[in-house]
């Protein structure tokens, strides 16, 4: 080989790398420093900005050749050799066991990108491409004078190997737990932000945490906040859209990969920010209602994968650290665990399912990985016997695989009737077709239909350990239940979200249509037999479309209904606002607060629709429900259900879960939940 057209032979080149004699006694042997020789070698890179660039060799190295794993516990780690920050990336795979492999290495969490656009690596003198995005990511963590050890998916796992991709992403929750830190490359800083948000994110998180009282149990004990004028709101929200609008806060295999970790930090070009910081600001801006809006990012809905993100920092990372307190979550400082208490106090997240919904709004370009991305939390194993509901099987389609673990969590104790509440169906084919059971949740799909969130007080049914659930001829579900009522009207106004209101009046004509189509006298059932009892239309009305409260005092009730004429007048108001035309007639005094409290309230039913039954009770339930579809409670399962009857006497497909107003705290069970005489069979095909 020659060195480049500005090199002599006898001058030092900055492309000298170290290749690995293929004199090796053994191919599972690891290099030995004895076994290099020198060479010139030059690469062509695509992006002289981000990555080294030279001229490629005409003799280019062998591709290089993995060698097989020799234990069932056996990973690759990645050595990366020092260089200069023009220089070509080179390093080695060694073997270690996971047992003796903790704090020896730190983890890559990053995106992809596009997998067309490759750079060439030299791997223990072997040629290995990678996409550019890993790339950029080992420039920037390469140390210039020591070697580093890392670990990266594309890197330390066979990715054609389709048993060994089975095998190591059953151990990627392990990989990212006994890493000494994860690293979350967030990409190269092109237009030069990283800085200044990650220092209004710090400066933030100090003005905010000052506010919370010593005996904090709860966010709205803090009074309202007016952030200081030196927080600009516009610049804010602009520096937190660059960050949180990047690509990886839209991969699905992020969350376990930040969720397990000792200790997590973002990387940003060339700037760091613990982890612990952005969550904390993301639990402060989504609580509170007067700073919600900056995550609105110019006034624009917010993107789904961002409120999953959201989410998953509220009420998702903990399920991953119950099982152990090591996590960045409890070892961050004082404030932050007392946020996330908070949030685990409001959250009813006990089985995988619960999980698996809130990633439905982040991207895999494997709809498995759906399911495969969330198997190093502690509720993806039996509870039983402690073992893995489902094990990755790369050859198995999408159908097998979501079909599989419905299976599976039918069995599971508890999660049999459960598993139901997650089916979240977005067409009526999803309904009456054959590809899948009605029951049986899509992962990768439904992110936009939220359809009950983690609401703790709901037990339309008492929840149970053991499961009453059973699967019989393939793929029916058989459970006992109750059907009770039917849809006898339904609006098909799901709602659009209060980023959509402005040139809508979506609450006005909601609410005439209710009056409309509802019998008279306006008084709405609730409960049944000895617990029932009526309630004025517009209470009721109030109530339902934020999902209902346990406090059902005349004072909560009547708050409500403020609250509600409260957030109509709101919403009058900023439509006049935005449309340029001035307010005239007296102008009606409402409180701004209580009005984006119910607006936020609502918000938690995004594409929800409201109907009404024959015996008059209010719903919330999918739009794709029909007249004559009935509703029903199951054993085992806290919340309603709407199902569609088929031609099979007690035989139905499941439409979707619903919010039934008056019979959410058990009203219709009355005691007797565990009288099976109360029961009735019922199969969900």
């Amino acid at each position: 080989m020659v060195c480049g057209p500005t090199s002599s032979p006898d001058e030092g080149c900055p492309c000298l790398v170290r290749l690995w004699c293929e004199t090796s006694p053994s191919p599972h042997a690891q290099p030995d420093r004895s076994d290099f020789v020198t060479a010139r070698l030059f690469v062509t890179v695509p992006n002289k900005s981000v990555l080294p660039r030279a001229e490629r060799s005409t003799m280019s190295p062998a591709a290089y050749e993995y060698q097989l794993l020799p234990r069932d516990q056996s990973i690759r780690v990645i050595e990366l050799l020092p260089g200069e920050p023009d220089a070509e990336i080179v390093c080695f795979l060694h073997h270690t066991d996971l047992e003796d492999a903790e704090d020896t290495y730190d983890a890559i969490s990053y995106v992809w990108g596009d997998p067309n656009d490759r750079i060439e690596i030299k791997c223990d003198g072997g040629s290995m491409h990678i996409t550019a995005n890993l790339a950029s990511a080992l420039l920037a963590l390469r140390s210039r004078d020591t070697s580093r050890r890392l670990w990266a998916d594309a890197i330390c796992i066979n990715q054609s190997d389709i048993l060994e991709k089975n095998h190591q992403v059953r151990h990627m929750g392990n990989v990212y737990e006994i890493a000494r830190k994860v690293i979350v490359w967030l990409g190269p800083d092109i237009n030069k932000v990283a800085q200044p948000c990650f220092d209004v994110i710090q400066q933030m998180n100090r003005y905010l945490g000052s506010l919370l009282p010593k005996d904090f149990n709860d966010l709205t004990r803090v009074p309202f906040i007016n952030l200081p004028s030196h927080f600009s709101k516009s610049s804010i929200s602009s520096l937190l859209a660059n960050l949180l609008l990047l690509p990886w806060f839209k991969r699905v295999w992020v969350v376990q990969e930040v969720a397990v970790a000792k200790v997590c930090d973002l990387v940003w070009g060339e700037h760091e920010l613990g982890m612990e910081q952005l969550a904390e600001v993301l639990l402060w801006l989504w609580s509170r209602p007067e700073l919600s809006s900056l995550l609105r990012f110019t006034g624009s809905p917010l993107p789904l994968s961002v409120m999953t993100y959201v989410n998953f920092v509220r009420y998702g990372y903990q399920t991953y650290a119950k099982g152990h307190n090591r996590t960045w979550i409890y070892a961050c400082g004082l404030r932050l665990t007392r946020l996330f208490n908070y949030y685990s106090g409001r959250s009813d997240i006990q089985w995988l399912p619960s999980v698996l919904s809130l990633g439905r709004g982040l991207c895999a370009t494997i709809p498995a990985d759906h399911v495969y991305a969330f198997l190093g939390n502690p509720l993806a194993r039996y509870r039983s016997n402690g073992g893995l509901m489902i094990e990755p099987d790369y050859a198995k389609t999408t159908e097998e695989v979501f079909i599989e673990l419905a299976h599976a969590l039918a069995k599971d104790g508890g999660q049999g009737a459960e598993i139901m509440r997650y089916v979240a169906h977005v067409s009526e084919s999803d309904i009456e077709g054959d590809k899948y059971p009605s029951w049986v949740p899509r992962w990768n799909s439904g992110g936009e239909h939220v359809l009950v969130p983690p609401v703790s007080w709901y037990r339309a049914a008492p929840m149970e350990e053991i499961s009453w659930a059973r699967v019989e001829d393939g793929n029916s579900l058989v459970l006992p239940g109750i059907v009770f009522d039917d849809l006898e009207w339904v609006s098909g106004m799901p709602w659009p979200g209060s980023d959509n209101l402005l040139e809508e009046h979506f609450l006005d004509e909601l609410w005439g249509a209710t009056q409309r189509n509802f019998a008279t006298p306006s008084q709405v059932l609730l409960g049944k037999d000895r617990w029932k009892f009526w309630q004025p239309l517009e209470d009721a009305f109030c109530l339902t479309l934020i999902g209902g409260s346990e406090r059902r005092t005349g004072e909560y009730v009547a708050n409500t209904r403020r609250n509600f004429y409260a957030c109509r007048q709101h919403l009058h108001h900023q439509r006049i606002t935005a449309s340029g035309r001035s307010h005239s007639g007296p102008s009606a005094s409402y409180s701004q607060h209580n009005a984006i409290n119910y607006l936020m309230d609502l918000d938690v039913f995004l594409g929800l629709s409201l109907s009404t039954t024959r015996c008059r009770r209010l719903v919330l339930a999918t739009p794709l429900a029909k007249k004559g579809d009935v509703c029903c409670i199951v054993r085992g399962s806290r919340v309603p259900y709407i199902l569609r009857p088929t031609r099979q006497t007690g035989k139905y497909k499941l439409v979707g879960v619903a919010y039934i107003h008056g019979i959410m705290e058990g009203e219709l069970v009355d005691g007797r939940a565990s009288d099976p005489k109360f029961w009735q069979e019922i199969t969900i095909l």
